[in-house]
């Protein structure tokens, strides 16, 4: 849990450094963390709540760098 966070984090800082695609990076792995931790733990709300925030800011991420497809088909998976 605390390293999909920090993978989250350390994107967030890349994108407000200017980095877009290493933010890029850090997102999807902590979104693979995320996605292990509800295939593991399924009844931890934490976890469903720290992926669906992860899709959230990798969608917003898609959609600044003019990648609306992709940006939809994340924002959806989010929602799951």
């Amino acid at each position: 849990y605390d390293l999909a966070a920090t993978h989250i984090n350390l994107g967030d800082l890349l994108l407000q450094l200017g980095h877009p695609g290493g933010t890029e990076t850090h997102y999807a792995r902590g979104l693979a963390i995320y996605e292990k931790l509800v295939a593991d733990f399924p009844a931890e709300a934490s976890y469903h709540f720290g992926l669906a925030d992860c899709y959230h800011s990798l969608a917003d991420l898609l959609r600044s760098l003019g990648r609306r497809t992709d940006a939809e088909k994340t924002s959806r998976l989010g929602l799951v």
